[in-house]
């Protein structure tokens, strides 16, 4: 069995379905007006036109049904400045390694990779809901003791939830302090109450997958493994927003049972 074939085979191994995807992106941004408070209807999600000392600057939709938006807000006091984006998206099929994938993706317009290297620090976070439990990924970068750049991204059932966050007047408590506010006031785990994803897993294979007996047999054992520690393992409040990959013992469960 070579290492290529493994890696082709689990590219095709999807856990945790089912969402909806994006099949009607834009071109360019759709500019959305409104002079009060924005409802976005699909997620049930309202933008105030002020947020805390913030004033709302700009929504636009990336797509023609209207699911996928971003809203900007800001405030300037002299020559410094700090701003708010959020975005709200489809997350499409919630296969395993989702979140990790559109994490990837989302730090391509955040890092700074002049130097070939990655500038900023990096790990997991969890927003805890009244009903569900969101996991997600932060980065912050700081370019200076004055310049801050952070982003959050959860993972919330058929949805993605997406904070931006760069100052150069706030400080690393301060940012800490209106993230909290955010979460508070547009909480994630709403989403994933919109459409939470199925409480047991769905396996699917790669036509492919079936060409090599012994290879296939090695993929089914560890993804029904992985399937049966996170049934036993995570709370279906949690599962409803992703299939729990970010678990090492999962993986390290799912590697001592594969058949090689």
């Amino acid at each position: 069995m070579t290492t290529k074939n493994k890696t082709i085979l689990f590219l095709f191994l999807i856990l945790g379905l089912t969402a909806f995807g994006q099949t009607d992106l834009r071109s360019t941004p759709k500019k959305i007006k409104a002079k009060g408070d924005y409802l976005h209807t699909h997620s049930k999600t309202t933008f105030p036109l002020q947020f805390e000392t913030f004033n709302r600057q700009s929504i636009n939709s990336f797509d023609r049904s209207g699911k996928n938006v971003v809203v900007v807000y800001d405030r300037k006091i002299g020559n410094k400045s700090s701003t708010i984006t959020i975005y709200i998206y489809p997350a499409g099929d919630g296969y395993e390694g989702r979140l990790k994938s559109e994490y990837i993706t989302s730090m391509k317009s955040f890092a700074n990779l002049s130097d070939n290297r990655l500038h900023a620090t990096q790990f997991a976070v969890k927003h805890k809901g009244e009903k569900y439990v969101c996991n997600g990924f932060k980065a912050i970068s700081k370019t200076s003791s004055t310049n801050f750049n952070q982003l959050t991204l959860y993972e919330c059932g058929a949805w993605f939830f997406k904070i931006r966050l760069t100052s150069n007047e706030l400080d690393s408590i301060q940012i800490a302090d209106i993230e909290n506010k955010i979460l508070e006031k547009f909480d994630p785990s709403r989403l994933t109450a919109l459409r939470p994803l199925n409480e047991k897993a769905d396996v699917y294979f790669s036509k492919f997958a079936f060409r090599d007996s012994t290879l296939l047999g090695s993929a089914m054992g560890s993804a029904f493994k992985k399937i049966e520690w996170a049934t036993e393992n995570i709370k279906e409040d949690e599962r409803a927003s992703g299939f729990p990959s970010l678990y090492l013992e999962m993986q390290v469960q799912a590697l001592k049972d594969e058949v090689v």
